[in-house]
């Protein structure tokens, strides 16, 4: 998510990408932020989360099948 966990440019656009590059490292507090957002966002797909997903998945259609 833009300013949240990193940052969109456009594939080919290398200048944005290194000014992106120069703002990190030219601020770790943000840099910080950053990374902590990713962190945050990717845990929801972590193995246990995905589970529990399925599972509740299996159980509704096994409850509409019992139905």
């Amino acid at each position: 998510i833009n300013q949240q966990n990193g940052f969109l440019f456009k594939p080919s656009d290398h200048q944005e990408l290194a000014d992106k590059i120069i703002y990190l490292l030219q601020r770790p507090g943000e840099r910080k932020l950053l990374g902590q957002g990713g962190l945050t966002y990717v845990q929801q797909f972590s193995a246990e989360n995905i589970v529990a997903q399925w599972e509740e998945i299996y159980k509704k259609v096994l409850n509409k099948k019992n139905n």
